[in-house]
């Protein structure tokens, strides 16, 4: 099988800025070509700065960027061949919709006829047509971002970077956004990197997640392997729904079978927690715990135990388990595990 070439490569990128502060560490990434890639982590991570690298809106302290094979490192934005759609869009308040669109071909010097043309093109692939000529003033925030990444799009780049660009929208629209996202890059099979620090908005749209913590990559998957297979406790905690427990003598003993077998005490590992049942009796695999909250989600509950050696422990139950009546603070309870359920960090 060929490997797919990639769109973008980094080659041990570092970013240092004049206080000797270390943003970004040793940085090596492929991103394929036609893919979805999201960088993912908490607030000042390096996602942002990264991003603007690739961007060539901010310089590389150490390391090389490639864009299509070309080393791009010392390249102006221009020379780049990418388009980067800011946070705050950065619409221009005194142009028409259609003319904001159109202003990066204004700009390259297309003829008047030619770049409206294309921008109407790419205010139907937006479903913004009947607002051509509207000022973004008139717009809500879910159409001025529809204008931005529209403008982004009419130079046809490689790559499309995206800053956090569905931060300022309420969360109903942000999930209406984010599909349209996936259908314009999915359409256009152009490469879009998107800088996020929302776990559900990267599973939703990645191809590729890229955890980053303190300006270092922690794992690099599909949403899939990250969740179910989180390689350490910092992305365990971040993407959510994991426990992270320390090895013991005891729990060693217990979970019969499991990869935990040999290992030292005090190894981390996790375990989802809708990977662990609440049971009536003792049986093999399963952990004495007593039942600390219980709180409601809906369409779930999640109960918080503590095991006999006061780590906590999270359960995920379905609303239609009836023993979830039957839970309250300080109730013994027994959790099963299943040993094949438990993932023990690579790093």
């Amino acid at each position: 099988m060929v490997a797919t070439k990639p769109a973008v490569e980094l080659i041990a990128v570092s970013k240092r800025y004049p206080n000797s502060q270390l943003a970004v560490s040793q940085i090596n990434l492929r991103i394929p070509k036609g893919s979805y890639c999201c960088l993912l982590g908490p607030s000042g991570c390096g996602k942002s700065t990264l991003l603007r690298m690739i961007a060539g809106h901010e310089s590389v302290t150490e390391g090389d960027v490639l864009l299509d094979n070309r080393n791009v490192t010392n390249h102006s934005p221009a020379e780049r061949g990418t388009a980067l759609m800011f946070q705050n869009y950065a619409l221009f308040p005194h142009m028409t919709c259609l003319d904001n669109v159109a202003y990066p071909l204004k700009v390259a010097g297309i003829n008047k006829s030619a770049r409206l043309e294309q921008a109407r093109e790419l205010l139907a692939k937006v479903n913004m047509t009947d607002y051509s000529n509207a000022y973004p003033e008139q717009l809500s925030g879910g159409q001025q971002q529809r204008i931005a990444l529209a403008r982004a799009l009419i130079r046809k780049p490689e790559v499309v970077l995206l800053d956090e660009p569905l931060s300022a929208l309420d969360p109903f629209l942000r999930i209406q956004m984010r599909k349209e996202l996936k259908r314009i890059q999915h359409e256009m099979g152009i490469t879009f990197i998107h800088v996020t620090h929302s776990q559900d908005e990267a599973f939703a749209l990645a191809d590729t997640i890229v955890v980053m913590s303190k300006g270092e990559l922690q794992q690099v998957g599909s949403p899939q392997a990250i969740f179910n297979k989180p390689a350490n406790p910092f992305v365990a905690n971040f993407i959510g729904g994991h426990n992270i427990i320390k090895n013991t003598p005891e729990l060693d003993n217990t979970l019969t079978n499991s990869s935990l077998t040999g290992i030292a005490a005090e190894t981390a590992f996790s375990v989802r927690f809708d990977r662990i049942d609440i049971v009536e009796e003792p049986e093999n695999n399963t952990l004495p715990a007593a039942v600390m909250d219980v709180e409601f989600q809906g369409n779930h509950s999640l109960v918080h135990c503590q095991l006999a050696d006061s780590q906590p422990i999270t359960v995920l139950c379905r609303d239609n388990e009836t023993s979830l009546t039957t839970l309250y603070p300080g109730k013994p309870v027994h959790l099963h595990v299943n040993p094949t359920a438990l993932n023990l960090f690579t790093h």
